[in-house]
């Protein structure tokens, strides 16, 4: 080959030459990395922290220190089960398994559990200690008992009171007759009056039948206690006309009398003419000033 180049004229060796010096020129360029491939090459041995941190954090290992304490598979909770260096699945495995009424009785039995890492089984085992009142428990189950003969007893219901002045709707519908209408009427009486201060006040709401009254009245007790006089010198003349035990006419007897200034008591009230022939008795209950 050398003896055929040397054998080309001056020209031809010549042009061979610049041939050979472009070939070199061009592989050297191509072999060189430009900037752009520079920076990718620059990204890409970066610190793989920064890749990590935009991964969600589930598909990023944590792998935290675990710690080694004593603890009973019985009892022991979540946050200490993460600290012992429990996987997730062995958790859930476990809380299962006591949900479903399972107990450890043994050490060993955590064993049987997957999801346990199998070169941390052997330092988990270890720390196990079942807590005494367990211990004892466990160790009684094993014995047979002899089933107890419970003497025959006929059950004796304890009888019950509603206090009228205080009961709702439902512990007024806890008496046999009674629906929600009716206990509804009897609460709406109540507050018109103030509250009741006697049983025997039951008959006169709307509803409440002679024989239902004898059915339900030994179930019953009041406290007077709890009754909210009218104080006449503040009601106004619709809240006095709309109070059961009085009328119109009484009301206004009142309003009048008051309006002059010259209300000074119940007893002064009773005397009006208007309350001739009204219930004296119980409306010296309900009346005050």
């Amino acid at each position: 080959m050398w003896n055929e180049f040397i054998q080309l004229s001056r020209k031809e060796q010549m042009g061979y030459w610049i041939l050979i010096l472009l070939l070199g020129g061009l592989l050297g360029v191509g072999l060189l990395p430009d900037k752009n491939s520079q920076e990718l090459f620059d990204v890409c041995i970066k610190d793989t922290s920064s890749v990590k941190s935009s991964l969600p954090p589930n598909l990023i290992v944590r792998k935290s220190p675990r710690e080694l304490f004593s603890f009973d598979p019985n009892r022991v909770d979540v946050t200490s089960m993460q600290k012992l260096g429990f996987s997730d699945k062995a958790i859930v495995n476990i809380i299962k398994y006591r949900e479903k009424g399972g107990i450890f009785k043994k050490p060993t039995d955590i064993l049987k559990l997957h999801g346990l890492d199998s070169c941390y089984k052997d330092l988990l085992v270890s720390c196990i200690e079942f807590e005494e009142t367990e211990s004892k428990a466990l160790k009684h189950s094993f014995i047979r008992k002899e089933p107890t003969v419970k003497p025959h007893f006929v059950r004796k219901e304890q009888p019950f009171v509603v206090e009228l002045n205080s009961a709702d709707t439902t512990e007024l519908k806890l008496l046999k007759g009674i629906g929600s209408v009716l206990a509804n009427r009897i609460v709406r009486y109540r507050n018109k009056i103030g509250g009741f201060y006697s049983v025997d006040q039951i008959n006169e709401v709307f509803g409440i039948t002679t024989e239902l009254r004898s059915h339900i009245g030994s179930y019953l007790a009041v406290d007077s206690s709890l009754v909210v006089p009218l104080n006449i010198s503040k009601a106004s003349l619709r809240q006095m006309k709309e109070f059961p035990y009085m009328d119109f006419y009484m009301a206004k007897e009142i309003y009048e009398l008051r309006k002059s200034g010259n209300l000074s008591s119940v007893k002064q009230v009773l005397n009006l003419p208007a309350f001739k022939n009204a219930d004296k008795v119980t409306l010296r209950r309900y009346l005050s000033l």
